[in-house]
């Protein structure tokens, strides 16, 4: 090996000798030079950048094992005889072994208050109806060019109810045009 592979995995060796207990130190040591190499390698990928969020990371690590515990859990249901904790130990310590972070994260939160949730109808944001009998009305020609909606057949229809909305109520409630169009 020359001096220069010693060079670069140096600093690397030392951050492993932080990173491990005392006692998986002693084992290391005991490792031959291409063990101890490969455990490096192996530490150095198993590296997550500063400030990635982890919980997918983490999501794929402990995912399957544990469906397969739920699964066990659903399939042994009602029997004394199966032990269906089988696994938790392991999700507990991986949840539990970033409690303190040190690095930083980034955390967003949404909140909204069950005030802010509103119950709308369109009575809400309309200020008059009328009832029409004119279906050669101007409107038809306007809204069937900007494809708002197709003119009603005057042989199956006789009556239109027009709705006019609030603008301003609308744009307070933050309701568009396009979600009213969907009702």
């Amino acid at each position: 090996m020359s001096n220069e592979e010693l060079i670069i995995h140096a600093p690397l060796l030392s951050y492993v000798k932080e990173a491990c207990t005392r006692q998986s130190y002693c084992q290391l040591q005991k490792l031959n030079e291409n063990e101890r190499q490969a455990f490096i390698a192996r530490h150095s990928r198993a590296q997550v950048c500063l400030g990635e969020d982890v919980g997918v990371i983490a999501s794929q690590s402990i995912g399957q094992p544990t469906t397969q515990i739920a699964l066990s859990s659903f399939h042994s249901a009602g029997t004394t005889a199966v032990e269906v904790l089988e696994g938790i130990p392991r999700l507990e310590s991986i949840l539990n072994c970033s409690f303190k972070q040190s690095t930083s994260t980034i955390r967003t939160t949404k909140h909204t208050s069950p005030s802010d949730f509103v119950y709308l109808t369109i009575l809400d944001v309309m200020s008059s109806y009328y009832i029409e009998h004119d279906l050669d009305s101007w409107w038809y020609a306007i809204a069937e060019k900007y494809n708002f909606y197709t003119a009603p057949n005057s042989y199956n229809e006789g009556v239109v109810f027009r709705m006019i909305v609030d603008s301003k109520k609308m744009k307070a409630y933050k309701y568009n045009v396009q979600q009213k169009a969907k009702i």
